[in-house]
């Protein structure tokens, strides 16, 4: 089984299917919970950062993006 790391430098690294399983619990539970995609989640992780101030470069290394444009292009409509 293929182990994912959710974010850069995290010690945290977990497989697909226990995060599935894991959200799918949550949701059971309460059912007014819109489902996501888990991507969303590391999408809305880079948006708290910008709001909170953080510079390119360290969401760059939290999303483990290989290049600045990425980081760039993907939230620069974020940014004031």
């Amino acid at each position: 089984t293929e182990e994912l790391q959710i974010f850069q430098n995290s010690p945290i690294s977990l497989t697909k299917n226990s995060i599935e399983k894991q959200y799918k619990k949550i949701l059971a539970r309460d059912n007014s919970l819109k489902k996501i995609r888990i991507h969303d989640f590391r999408h809305s992780h880079a948006s708290l950062l910008i709001n909170q101030g953080e510079d390119y470069l360290v969401v760059k290394e939290r999303l483990g993006h290989a290049s600045i444009t990425t980081t760039i292009d993907t939230y620069s409509h974020l940014y004031p």
